[in-house]
């Protein structure tokens, strides 16, 4: 018995990494991107801060630019990720809603290693 569920996990273990490599590479990068943002947004408003109370160095009108950016560059980071969510959705197809269905058997690449994402 312990043998089976044993081999039932490997399998089910194989069934969600099979063919993920783009997504986990696309979330990675990402939460990369993301994180660096965040620190985008926090140096402009300590400049803001720094430039309201008197000790900036930056005039009001150049943090607005760099505030508007900042939007921008939001609103690129949402355009392609709903873009790219849309392109991996259409690439999966259906997802499969029984989690007990036997993994499909996908035809081996030519020359790729199995377990490798390449």
């Amino acid at each position: 018995m312990k043998k089976k569920t044993k081999s039932q996990k490997k399998e089910y273990l194989a069934q969600i990494y099979r063919r993920n490599c783009l997504p986990f590479a696309l979330s990675v990068a990402s939460a990369l991107l993301i994180s660096a943002v965040n620190l985008i947004i926090a140096w402009v408003l300590q400049q803001i801060i720094d430039t309201i109370s008197g000790a900036g160095s930056y005039s009001l009108g150049t943090l607005t630019l760099f505030s508007v950016g900042v939007v921008v560059l939001i609103a690129v980071i949402a355009v392609l990720w709903y873009a790219l969510d849309t392109l991996i959705t259409l690439g999966v197809g259906t997802p499969r809603l029984d989690p007990f269905d036997p993994p499909p058997v996908y035809p081996p690449r030519h020359g790729a290693v199995q377990g490798v994402c390449l």
